[in-house]
């Protein structure tokens, strides 16, 4: 279940994504496409506007693919890792047969909790940073979105190995360690998100 930090993110962005990407690549398309010329004279003002255009709309292309990417990276990694829970129940199971506790193997499901929280807060960060202009709050943001993004995947990474009983202490302490610093993360990530809004420290683009 989300987070009342993920709801407000999700209520703030995600029915526009869809429309807002969309309107973004339709723009573009429409300045490619946006080429004029004399019928029989060459003008060079208007040509050198026109290609001006053309990388304007590239370059604006390309960001948008950027942040769409990711944004759709996180979504299918979050499909992904629902099915998590059946596979992490068998290793809990697994793990009782090794003289473990029922309280003792549920590190394995909060972890599976937590990795979940931090994709769908990280999916809807990369729709918030499409909109943001740059400077120092919104390069804080980066920095606090690529700390939770690399701690998540390699909570993720701990999550998809085969536990031994050789290595099932130093997986657990792994574990267990990396998920709190996700769950720190994500906290400071939205706290500053929250803060932007309260104190009117966002710039945003506009269309």
């Amino acid at each position: 279940m989300l987070s009342k930090s993920n709801i407000l993110m999700q209520n703030l962005f995600a029915a526009n994504v869809g429309a807002s990407f969309a309107l973004t690549v339709a723009k573009i398309g429409m300045i490619l496409l946006n080429v004029r010329y004399n019928c029989n004279r060459y003008n060079e003002d208007d040509a050198k506007a026109a290609r001006d255009a053309q990388e304007r709309s590239r370059a604006a292309l390309q960001r948008y693919l950027f942040y769409c990417n990711r944004y759709m990276n996180h979504m299918q990694s979050l499909r992904f890792e629902h099915k998590l829970y059946a596979q992490v129940k068998q290793k809990m199971e697994e793990m009782q047969q090794h003289n473990m506790s029922w309280i003792e193997v549920q590190f394995l499901k909060k972890a599976v909790d937590v990795l979940c929280q931090c994709r769908a807060t990280l999916m809807y960060t990369y729709v918030f940073a499409f909109y943001l202009k740059k400077n120092n709050q919104s390069i804080i943001f980066e920095n606090n979105q690529a700390d939770l993004e690399n701690a998540t995947e390699v909570l993720s990474g701990y999550l998809e190995r085969d536990i031994s009983q050789d290595s099932l202490q130093d997986i657990k302490q792994k574990v267990q360690d990396k998920y709190r610093y996700c769950e720190s993360r994500r906290r400071v990530l939205l706290q500053h998100v929250h803060e932007g809004y309260e104190k009117d420290l966002w710039e945003y683009i506009e269309d």
